[in-house]
């Protein structure tokens, strides 16, 4: 720590938090004596991990220094990249050596050197070695007896994954299975409700598997035995059943909630998502340890991850890496700045096209290969159209012409298109790989899981919506065979029978607390019930909260109908009306009171919550104060400025018009015509006040909001710097009004020049604070 330069006070606090260490063992829940350890470091303590990471840093600097001596030789995985002497994660340490007994030795003395200085010592049952296949097997038996180690074999594993792969990639990645199957067989399906079993899924099966699958392209055959292991628990609480009823597909349920689904995530589909990350750290140019080495390895020739073909020959974690190119082609997109290296023929950059749609586009009379956007440029960075369009069909020439560029002097960005500021992340790469089996999104599926109720009543509402319980009527549509209502035998058993046709609902709905007359209500689906019961309508229900009291008794009462119908089919039990209506009304009020006690749970105020409540006076004022504000009419955004002095007194506003693509980019415009103005002006003291806070956030911090505008926000921050005195303040729309009225005004009149204090007078009039 010395070394590192941390102070001597910090020295001693640490070393006395070590030193001062004390341990009990509990025996058959008693506590023994307390005893002190002698070295290493306490498991579970916060500050362990930090101080471990220390001193293996000295370890790393040693081996460093020993292959830069020449006492060890490195590995490298190709002639042009870089040399590893080894690789480090917490305790566990991977050394590459060259094979020779004097490099070995210098190697194994580091080792030693370092276990006496920290006190630690290498656990030899624990540690392995391996060999490549061209070294002597008399120089491999020299080596295993001076360092004392076993060979490793194939099951051994770094971080839980798999070293060294052997022809069976379904025997080497079974372990998954196995894995799982752990995890949740300790559940019994009496134990969980079905909506405990998916919470279970979500938190618990999805998350086991994750860091394998954020290395390897596991095989189809192990991702397809997961999901048939999820699906089976799901269904029937058991692993291993593989004959049940399920009354709906598995990748309807593997859909997010607000589609339908439940949110599961199909293993293959999130396989290639947390894979995708990887080939993005690629595609982007990173110059990780591990990129320069991928890179060094498999592009040779000036390729890219776009342009290099993916070969059998690559490792089988690299081929997976490839695999997702198609899938990052199809998302991501180029925002062009010098254009170098933007490969026009593989990589993509016309934001609008899909990837099959680009490579259509092209002039099939052009060969050309190994050509860079930056050719389409101009000295200005302007598009030649005369490149474009000797490079692309005519019909499409002209429109990526329209593309908006970055700066010439700006590199090339890579953004992922379906994220609002381009940025990568497993969740949008997921989404995009399920875009399209994933539908329509219908506000009923946000309803049901928003609603006040606990989960199962949840659960119970989104199978009835989606006509997945074992009533006869669905059951029929399978087997074909009619089967009428369990409670009144008169009727089929359907879910909009049992509700609200059924003589035991007639009489529940009747003796409720509202009296409703349940056979008066006709629906045309299960989803259009399911509806009603979340928006109740045509009731003379007196307020919200009146409406809300009835909403959790309707769910209850389907709720308890279902149970006691399932009651009554499997055990034969029968309850009188007023006892079923007695457990409804429980559980309702239950309901009901909980709601209430978090709507009482004092309320955090956000910023815009503070805003409304701030004294004006509190705002750093300026000698010059410019309100700004956009109105968008069509593909036109409409400006307005006020400038007011510390007195309150308009000094100059004006309006005008500018081509936009966005709200978004109409309120960038405005600030930037406000830095313009001041510069202009020559305003040594200004301030610059917008109601857009999502564009004075991402300016103060620099980082665009939304990529569309990338080029609009680059100029914006452009602007800011030549006015570095100016300040940039967010504040709510009430205290913005004059602009924003200005702004409505002139895009309905068409009037965009510098206005008169006359002019503005009956916009001020609206503002009611004072500087």
């Amino acid at each position: 720590m010395e070394a590192f330069g941390f102070c001597p006070q910090f020295r001693r606090l640490v070393a006395k938090c070590v030193s001062s260490v004390s341990f009990s063992v509990l025996l058959n829940g008693g506590p023994l004596k307390q005893f002190r350890p002698e070295r290493g470091l306490r498991q579970g303590d916060p500050l362990s991990p930090y101080l471990f990471i220390m001193c293996n840093e000295i370890l790393s600097r040693m081996l460093i220094k020993a292959e830069n001596d020449g006492l060890m030789g490195g590995f490298r995985v190709s002639r042009q990249s870089p040399s590893i002497s080894h690789l480090m994660y917490a305790d566990d340490t991977f050394i590459f050596c060259e094979a020779s007994l004097e490099k070995v030795l210098a190697t194994q003395e580091c080792l030693d050197r370092f276990c006496l200085a920290s006190g630690q010592c290498i656990n030899v049952h624990k540690s392995a070695l391996t060999f490549s296949a061209n070294v002597d097997p008399s120089l491999k038996s020299e080596l295993k007896e001076a360092l004392g180690f076993r060979d490793m074999c194939g099951d051994d594993r770094f971080l839980g994954n798999p070293i060294l792969l052997s022809g069976s990639r379904v025997k080497e990645f079974n372990f998954l299975i196995e894995k799982l199957a752990r995890r949740i067989e300790g559940w019994k399906s009496k134990l969980l409700s079905q909506a405990g079993r998916l919470t279970l899924l979500q938190s618990v099966a999805s998350s086991t598997p994750v860091y394998t699958m954020s290395t390897f392209l596991i095989p189809k055959t192990i991702s397809h035995a997961l999901d048939k292991m999820c699906r089976s628990f799901w269904w029937t609480g058991e692993t291993d059943k593989s004959h049940f009823l399920a009354l709906a597909s598995w990748d309807s349920i593997c859909l997010p909630k607000e589609r339908g689904g439940l949110n599961l995530k199909k293993f293959k589909d999130f396989n290639l998502a947390l894979i995708a990350k990887l080939g993005w750290r690629l595609a982007s140019g990173s110059e990780s340890p591990w990129c320069s080495l991928f890179r060094a390895k498999y592009f040779k020739h000036n390729q890219s991850f776009w342009s290099a073909p993916s070969r059998s020959t690559m490792s089988f974690g690299a081929r997976g890496i490839m695999a997702s190119r198609d899938l990052i082609r199809n998302e991501a997109c180029f925002l062009v700045g010098s254009g170098r290296n933007v490969d026009i023929w593989h990589s993509p950059w016309v934001p609008w096209l899909s990837w099959e749609e680009y490579v259509a586009s092209f002039n099939p009379r052009i060969q050309e290969r190994g050509v860079t956007v930056n050719s389409l440029l101009l000295s200005d960075s302007s598009w030649s159209m005369e490149e474009m369009g000797r490079m692309f069909r005519p019909s499409l020439s002209t429109m990526m012409g329209s593309i908006t560029n970055l700066s010439s002097s700006t590199p090339d960005e890579l953004i992922w298109k379906a994220s609002k500021d381009g940025s990568f992340s497993v969740k949008v790469a997921y989404q995009a790989i399920i875009r399209g089996r994933s539908g329509l999104e219908d506000e009923l599926w946000k309803l049901i899981w928003r609603s006040k109720v606990y989960e199962r009543a949840k659960c119970f509402l989104w199978k009835t919506a989606r006509d997945i319980l074992p009533f006869g009527s669905r059951l029929h549509q399978i087997f074909g065979n009619i089967s009428t209502c369990t409670l009144c035998l008169a009727e089929e058993d359907s879910p909009i029978h049992l509700f609200f046709g059924c003589d035991v609902a007639k009489q529940i709905w009747r003796s409720g607390p509202w009296g409703i007359c349940s056979e008066a209500l006709v629906f045309q689906d299960n989803k259009a019930m399911v509806r009603w019961l979340l928006t109740p309508s045509n009731l003379p229900l007196a307020n919200a909260g009146e409406r809300s009291r009835f909403t959790l008794y309707a769910i209850m009462v389907c709720f308890h109908l279902w149970k006691y119908r399932n009651m009554v089919f499997h055990d034969g039990i029968k309850w009188p009306i007023p006892k079923l209506q007695q457990a409804i009304l429980a559980d309702a009020n239950s309901l009901a009171e909980l709601k209430t006690v978090e709507e009482l749970q004092p309320h955090t105020p956000t910023v815009a919550d503070m805003a409304l409540g701030l004294d004006t006076r509190q705002y750093p004022w300026s000698n010059f104060n410019i309100f700004v504000d956009a109105a968008v009419r069509g593909r036109f955004g409409i400006v307005a400025l006020i400038v007011f002095d510390l007195t309150g007194q308009v000094v100059e506003a004006a309006t005008s018009r500018h081509e936009v693509g966005s709200a978004l980019e109409a309120e960038l415009v405005a600030i930037r015509e406000a830095y313009a103005l001041s510069d202009r002006r020559n305003w040594a003291n200004s301030l610059v006040l917008s109601d857009c806070q999502v564009v004075v956030a991402g300016l103060k911090a620099k980082r665009c909001p939304d990529w569309t505008v990338r080029c609009c926000f680059d100029r914006s921050l452009q602007a800011m710097s030549a006015a570095p005195i100016s300040g940039l303040v967010w504040i709510p729309r009430r205290l913005n009004v004059a602009a924003h009225d200005l702004a409505a005004w002139a895009a309905n009149f068409s009037c965009f020049r510098a206005l008169s204090d006359r002019e503005v007078a009956p916009f001020v009039a609206t503002m009611n604070f004072v500087f």
